[in-house]
């Protein structure tokens, strides 16, 4: 137990693994309602809450490794030698730059700023379908 909680970069990607597994797991209601042949509308609520939550919890886990592997890439660039001041655009286009470049030609910096872009790309796309769900059921209750 002490060495995940030393070291949480190695917990959020187990956990984010888990939340996917769930989500393959919570398909099964439905596919056993078509099996048996039963009314298949309390299965298929079952696999979408399912699907929400897990969902949702990969998409905080990976939320969660973003923030950490931020303070880490912090961290990092104060140990590194200072480069000239960039403006922000020119920021954004080297982080960008980074995020598509070959691992094997980066240094550790870089691939910090790689694995943090990655991980907050796949925690947008984690959350894309629980935040859709909740935003349009919390607009259509309050116009309702």
């Amino acid at each position: 137990m002490g060495r995940y909680v030393d070291n949480p970069g190695r917990t959020y990607p187990k956990i984010t693994v888990v939340c996917y597994l769930l989500l393959l797991l919570s398909l099964l209601p439905v596919l056993l309602a078509g099996a048996l042949e039963t009314d298949i509308q309390f299965f298929l609520l079952i696999s979408i809450y399912g699907v929400v939550l897990s969902l949702t919890g990969a998409s905080v886990s990976l939320l969660a490794y973003t923030k950490w592997s931020f303070q880490k890439q912090r961290d990092m660039k104060h140990q590194r030698p200072s480069k000239r001041d960039e403006h922000t655009i020119e920021q954004i286009i080297r982080i960008l730059n980074t995020g598509r470049d070959n691992q094997e030609s980066l240094d550790e910096y870089d691939k910090r700023v790689q694995k943090t872009l990655m991980g907050l790309v796949l925690a947008l796309m984690s959350g894309a379908l629980p935040m859709d769900i909740l935003v349009r059921g919390v607009l259509f209750s309050w116009l309702l």
